[in-house]
Formats: structure tokens, sequence, C-alpha cells
């Protein structure tokens, strides 16, 4: 039986159904999550894949920077906020897409208090694109005053971070320019599922490389088939990151994944 290995980040064991995982971006939720790049043709025989992991939503990075302004220049809160920025989506881990969203008009905040310096001081925000073009309401809180300024209208994409540049000058902030990054995918190598065919085998793990349990179990029906492979992974230093367990089923694979 082959299969197509599908996955998310991070597993949540209230997630039964990776076309419609519920996901939500606000001040003070923030999580990065991830859909995989499905993997086709897995089975017993064919059992190395190496997992692409996409950010499935989009990041806004406010750096600011001392222009003009002479004084101490001590921020007490930094947020933006946006119609093109919603809260709350639908996930479909199987493509990434993203639909059922609401929420628009989001806004983030960071109360965070530092001084200003030459070097930029940035702050990241995760959010769900709306998918309008619109444009972006910023608010600094400076020595008890509040500057504002609304930036250019930008049309946010899922696996991207917009990257505002600003300036505090003397008579207010000024944007220096806009980076849009593409937000990182790290290849950590191929994850090697090692099958001992027969369970008894406790998982051995090397850098960038998993050999794992193999599981297999058939209740001699017609139609149902089972098997799969169970390990742990961890970095370089020796610590574990999460477990795993593959299930293939039906022509398709399952991956569950706990920290």
């Amino acid at each position: 039986t082959k299969g197509t290995l599908r996955g998310y980040y991070p597993y949540s064991e209230s997630i039964s159904d990776l076309t419609a995982i519920p996901v939500e971006a606000t001040s003070d939720v923030q999580t990065d999550w991830m859909y995989a790049t499905p993997v086709d043709n897995l089975n017993n025989r064919n059992f190395t894949a190496m997992m692409t992991m996409n950010h499935a939503l989009a990041g806004v990075r406010l750096s600011l920077v001392k222009g003009s302004y002479n004084g101490v220049g001590e921020i007490t809160s930094v947020s933006l906020s946006s119609d093109g920025a919603a809260t709350s989506a639908v996930l479909d881990a199987t493509d990434g897409s993203l639909s059922s969203i609401t929420g628009a008009g989001a806004s983030y905040t960071s109360n965070e208090t530092f001084s200003l310096a030459t070097e930029k001081k940035s702050f990241d925000f995760i959010t769900i694109p709306a998918g309008v073009e619109a444009p972006i309401a910023l608010s600094v809180m400076m020595n008890g005053t509040q500057m504002v300024a609304e930036i250019a209208a930008v049309k946010l994409q899922s696996g991207k971070i917009y990257e505002y540049i600003v300036e505090v000058a003397a008579d207010g902030l000024l944007l220096q320019g806009l980076n849009v990054i593409e937000w990182n995918r790290i290849d950590k190598g191929t994850l090697e599922l090692q099958p001992d065919n027969g369970g008894s085998t406790e998982p051995v793990i090397e850098e960038n490389r998993i050999t794992a349990r193999y599981l297999h179990a058939n209740d001699y029906s017609e139609y149902l088939y089972y098997s799969g492979f169970s390990g742990r992974t961890q970095d370089k230093i020796g610590k574990t990151l999460a477990f795993f367990c593959v299930w293939v089923y039906d022509n398709n694979a399952i991956l569950f994944l706990w920290r």
C-alpha cells in the first residue's frame, strides 16, 4: 500500500481533521502554524521522506531606529492594525489554504519598554492574511506621547514577512523602507525511517536520521490494512524535539506528532 505523508505543526490532540484546523492570531496568541508539502509514494519499502514545512500565516516586523530625535526616547508600546490582517481562520494543512477568515481589522500590540538607539529594535507579529489590500496603521507610545503613521496599502501573503523600517524623528515617524522576506525554510536533512519488521528494536537516533520502529497490523478483513512507523527526533546536542507516529492506511498516510 502506497500513501501520502502530510503533516502540520504544532500538534494538538484536539485536531482530528487536517483539512479544518482552527487558527488564531492575536496579540496574546502568536502561534506559527505550519503545514508540510505532501510526500507521495511511501510504503514499507520506500520509507525515506524529506518533509518541507511551510508557514501558513504572515509576519509583520516593525523595526524602529532613532533618527533626528535628540531625547532619551523611552518606548512603552508599539502597535499596528490593518484591514488586511485577521484574527481567525480555518487552515487546510493538505495544501496550506485558509478559509472562513474572520476578525479583519486586527490590531497587535507589544508593551515592551526600551530606549531608542541607532541600532534597529524589531517587533514581530504573526497575523492571518485577510485577502485584501489595505494600509497598516502604526502607533508608538514614546515618553508618554502617542506617535502615529499610516503605511501604504499592501496585500499580506502567507509565508512572507513584511519588515517595515521606521525612523523615529523629531517631527514624527518616517518610513525608511519595506523588505518583503520569504519566511525561512531550513533544510534539516533527510528523515530516514528504518523498519525492523518486528517491532522489537528501539529507535536509534543519529543526526538527521531516525532508525524507527516499524509497526504493522492486519485484522484480515477485506479492506482494513495499515502499517506505520514510530520514533522521535532530536537536535544536534541530543535534546528530544518531538515524538512521532506515521500510519499508512487506505492509500493515505497520517502523521501524529507530539512533544
